[in-house]
């Protein structure tokens, strides 16, 4: 009976745009429904009467909207398309528009901080609009890991060797150049073939899908022409693969 005292006073607060203080928080899409259909999930920041940011990882952009004012549970987008905010119950939301429709759920763990989390969003879609294009691997930097015995003979032998010179389970050796676009991370090979992955690219970590494995590769941009990528194998060595751009 309380809950539904609860949700009954909020969706009244909401009607009336009086306080839409319930809002505050991350919001993550159950199901959803876009006319260009190039992402399945987004999310959701509202705080103090603003709809911070609309994000998603998948699509052309990351950031779909940004810093909108609400009010009477409308807000417009910079295109000036408009919807509407209804409340379900104190976890729900449905955000209805023009050939758009979504259906959000509170998180139950929110972000600590939310302009943190949407800078994420901002500076990982500045990178990958950075590293779409061709890449050529110029260099290979490989060292131990920090609390393995430098002078070991074993050790440095691993140093030397080329077994571990892999870009995912792929020889760097054989590896001609790679291609990033807004979707697919692509392995060209010396012999003409290639190996194309989705991706979803953070802050610091480009997550490559092979089936349902997932590769995250940690990664770097050195300058707007060049990039490396940080692997490690089980027997401790680090090795950094670097690419300039073509």
């Amino acid at each position: 009976m309380l809950v539904l005292c609860i949700s009954l006073f909020q969706i009244s607060c909401l009607q009336k745009n009086s306080d839409l203080s319930f809002l505050n928080g991350e919001w993550i899409s159950d199901s959803l429904q876009v006319k260009n259909d190039d992402h399945w999930r987004e999310f959701l920041y509202f705080k103090n009467g603003k709809l911070l940011a609309q994000t998603t990882w998948w699509g052309q952009n990351y950031v779909l909207n940004k810093n909108l004012n609400i009010q009477k549970n409308q807000f417009t987008d910079a295109k000036g398309k408009i919807y509407s905010i209804n409340l379900i119950d104190s976890l729900t939301i449905e955000v209805k528009g023009n050939e758009y429709y979504g259906r959000f759920i509170k998180e139950k763990f929110q972000p600590e901080n939310i302009d943190s989390t949407i800078n994420e969003f901002e500076e990982a879609q500045k990178n990958r609009k950075q590293l779409i294009g061709t890449w050529k691997i110029i260099k290979l930097e490989k060292r131990l890991r920090s609390d393995a015995d430098q002078k070991d003979p074993i050790n440095q032998e691993f140093l030397k060797s080329t077994e571990f010179n892999k870009l995912l389970y792929i020889p760097i050796s054989s590896i001609n150049h790679i291609d990033l676009d807004q979707e697919n991370f692509t392995i060209h090979l010396k012999n003409g073939k290639n190996h194309q992955y989705p991706y979803i690219l953070d802050t610091n970590s480009i997550d490559v899908y092979s089936g349902d494995v997932i590769y995250p590769l940690k990664y770097k941009i050195e300058s707007p022409q060049q990039f490396k990528i940080e692997t490690y194998n089980t027997i401790g060595i680090y090795i950094d693969i670097i690419f300039a751009k073509q």
